[in-house]
Formats: C-alpha cells, structure tokens, sequence
C-alpha cells in the first residue's frame, strides 16, 4: 500500500512537472539595472565583474584593503561573525548567539554577514543586545509552518505557479521583526563602523550578490531591507524567487553558505595592525542526526575512529 501510494505520488509530480514545462510562461528581459548596494563576494560588479564595484571602490577611497580599513578605524582586530544557512535549524543559531552572550564571552561583532535563515538573525546579531536575542527566540519558536508559507500542492506548477509554497507569510514576519526602528539602529552602528552583510543568488546571472544592509538602512530603504532577508531565505522551488529592479533572486545558500570571505577584495592585504582578528562561524545545515554505521548483505561501513 505504501508502494503504490509514493508511485502514485510520483506519477502525479512527474505529469506536473511535464506540464509546467509546456505551459507558456512571459518572456523577461535580462535586467541591466546596475546595483546600488550589491558587489560580489570579492568586491567586483556584478555586471562588469573584471571591474571593482563602486560600492566597494567607495567604501576603500583612499586606496587599501576594506578589512585594514575598518580595523583602522574601529581602532582594534576585528571580530567577524558568519551565519550559514539552515532552514529550521537557525534556531539553533539563535540559542547560540543568547547563550553566548549569556556567558559574558560574546564580543561586539564588527561585521556580520548572513546567508538563508542566517540573514535571518544576521541584524539582530549585530544589534546584540538582550531584548534581539528575545526577538531571535520568538522569530525560531513561538512560530509554526503556516507563519512561514502556504502551500499550493505540486500540480500549481502545472498551471504557472513560480513555487511550491506562496511566502506572503515569511514577509509578514520579517515585516514584523524589521521595523523603521530596527533600521535606524543598524543606521546607528553603519556610524560606528560596523557592518551588516547579506548573500542572495541572482538566478538570471548565476552569481552570489553580497548586499551592504548597513548602508540600505543608513539610506532608510526599509522595503529593499525587507525584500533582500526574503530573497536571501528563499529556497529555490519551494519559494518563490524575489524581483529587485528587474532581476531575480533566491536564497543566498544555493551558491555559497559564506559571504564574508572575499571581503577584503582581491588583492593580498598588508599585515594585520592590531594582530590577528577573529571569524565566527555558525553552521547550522549540518544540524542532523549522528552518524551511524550502514550495514548491507554486501558492504558493512563503521566510522573511522577519531585520532
């Protein structure tokens, strides 16, 4: 019964499928509306990617390397924090950020960059106080499926559905947790010096643009703000993907879980002045279960005992 049930199913998502392929769908133009405040991951244009973009070329006028330049000016080695992707399992990165400061032993990020669901924490990881990481609890646990989309069953593709799931729900809720105050604190530590950080993947380009929020906030674009975490934690197929000026984005993690790598451009920086900065990252896809022994009739794996 099982069986014949999941053929059943099968049958129903490959005639679906089939007939999406056929319908017709509106034909787009490739955007060449250029970014105003998105680079790729080593600080190049995205539509001219031989080139610096000039966010980047602006954020290190002067010449250098945009790493030395903020230790410069926040006066010591960074403290850098990457939040990878994870779907559900970011709340584990919520936990990890209150528990962290919880110990007395959590720094003030200089610079934190988000993927997915760590886009999702990324703003109230850099804020960092007591009542984000609150706002971080409620957002991973007083909340269920329905806060975070609505299904439209697999044979809507069939009928020119760009998903399986409609996200008007995640937008509420990101609407909710970034507010015009959240961006005016963001504002606030962009004046400080600190950095926020976000990966979304352009599907028309195939590339990972990293967003400045830190400068989107300081402008006040709490739309674009809002628009750009949807984009970031919109799982390909499953959600659909989000428009900006033309071009279309889903989530960050398709392409890379780390955005904040290739932040000190392309070119070998001088040697640290404060010494050694540090880089956190959370990892939070890898959150399953323990591994175990898989035992066949032919083949028998046991782990390799640890050194």
């Amino acid at each position: 019964m099982k069986l014949r049930k999941f053929l059943l199913t099968l049958a129903a998502a490959s005639m679906a499928l089939l007939l999406a392929g056929c319908a017709s769908t509106p034909e787009r133009v490739l955007s060449q509306k250029a970014p105003a405040y998105a680079m790729l991951p080593n600080g190049h244009d995205p539509l001219n990617p031989d080139r610096l973009s000039p966010l980047y070329a602006s954020a290190t006028a002067g010449g250098g390397n945009f790493i030395r330049q903020m230790e410069g000016k926040r006066g010591h080695a960074l403290n850098i924090l990457s939040l990878s992707g994870g779907g559900q399992n970011g709340a584990f990165g919520a936990g990890l950020l209150a528990g962290w400061r919880e110990s007395g032993q959590r720094p003030e990020f200089d610079m934190v960059g988000g993927v997915s669901t760590g886009a999702l924490l990324a703003t109230h990881a850099l804020l960092g106080t007591p009542a984000d990481d609150t706002q971080l609890e409620e957002m991973y646990t007083q909340i269920s499926k329905k806060d975070i989309h609505n299904e439209r069953g697999i044979f809507s593709l069939a009928f020119g559905a760009d998903s399986l799931s409609d996200t008007t729900p995640l937008r509420a809720l990101i609407a909710k947790f970034i507010t015009a105050e959240t961006l005016k604190r963001v504002a606030a530590a962009y004046s400080d010096n600190r950095f926020l950080f976000v990966g979304t993947t352009n599907i028309d380009y195939g590339q990972t643009w990293v967003w400045n929020m830190s400068l989107i906030a300081k402008d006040g674009n709490l739309e674009l703000y809002r628009q750009v975490l949807l984009a970031s934690a919109s799982f390909p197929i499953v959600f659909p993907p989000v428009e900006i000026d033309g071009h279309l984005f889903v989530d960050g993690a398709a392409r890379s879980n780390v955005v904040i790598a290739g932040m000190g451009g392309s070119e070998r920086p001088t040697p640290p002045p404060y010494g050694p900065g540090n880089i956190y990252q959370s990892t939070t896809a890898g959150c399953i279960a323990r591994p175990r022994p898989c035992a066949g009739p032919s083949v028998t794996w046991q782990p390799r005992p640890s050194a």
